[in-house]
């Protein structure tokens, strides 16, 4: 598909993009920046089949990355589970009432399950009016570069062997001591390696270590491009990655 798409003419991909982008921007934010994300997954595919991806103009990119993108329909299967919290803007309100923030389990195509937002108002009756949903979804941004507090992390950890009625001792103390009392995930990652040279490599230190990973993974920021007064609509169609074997 690469080097099909490749050996068009520059007005071929430039034609063939355009399409794309009259079709489906008007339904999705964001829509170059989804393309240019997903083309860079396939760098080590380009690297493999000796392509200096450097040199493609910026047209090719999108049109490679728009071909290894498909439309998913978040809520298509199913839609519960809610949960209320209430709203950070209360203006503009009527006396009696208070603005509301629903977040549900969406399940779509494939079952996969995201989580969906919708926002309404709630009055002295206790009657919910829902807002109408949004025409665009938007994905938000995983931001790794979360600072982790040391004592709430090593805290959680000690819940999760409680849980599970697993521990290591020696692991823990070690992984403490390369710790700062604020950390990146970076900076866990580089204490992650520290350690492991410093244990033996028996199954249950493999194991604490996963769980070290597992429990930081777990643990992030989500941002928007914008915050929108609605994120999510009935069958929304989601823009995600392709696979590509």
């Amino acid at each position: 598909m690469i080097m099909a798409l490749m050996e068009l003419a520059d007005s071929q991909q430039n034609e063939i993009l355009n399409q794309v982008l009259r079709k489906y921007s008007k339904r999705h934010r964001s829509i170059q920046k989804i393309f240019t994300n997903h083309f860079k997954r396939l760098l080590p595919v380009m690297e493999l089949m000796e392509i200096d991806h450097a040199k493609l103009p910026e047209h090719s990119k999108q049109l490679i990355g728009a071909y290894f993108t498909m439309e998913y329909s978040i809520e298509a299967a199913a839609f519960f589970n809610p949960s209320i919290i209430e709203h950070p803007d209360q203006s503009s309100l009527a006396p009696g009432q208070k603005r509301i923030i629903i977040s549900f389990r969406a399940t779509g195509e494939g079952h996969i399950s995201s989580i969906v937002f919708r926002q309404g108002v709630l009055d002295n009756n206790m009657d919910i009016d829902i807002e109408p949903p949004g025409k665009m979804l938007e994905v938000p941004e995983h931001v790794k570069n979360h600072t982790y507090h040391k004592k709430a992390f090593l805290r959680k950890l000690r819940e999760m062997w409680s849980d599970s009625g697993y521990r290591n001792d020696e692991a823990y103390e070690i992984i403490s001591d390369q710790l700062h009392d604020t950390f990146t995930y970076e900076e866990l990652k580089h204490a992650l390696r520290e350690v492991q040279v410093k244990l033996e490599p028996r199954q249950e230190n493999l194991a604490f270590l996963q769980e070290v990973r597992w429990l930081a993974s777990s643990h992030y920021e989500m941002t928007f491009s914008r915050i929108p007064p609605y994120v999510s609509g009935l069958f929304s169609p989601l823009l995600i990655p392709k696979k590509t074997g």
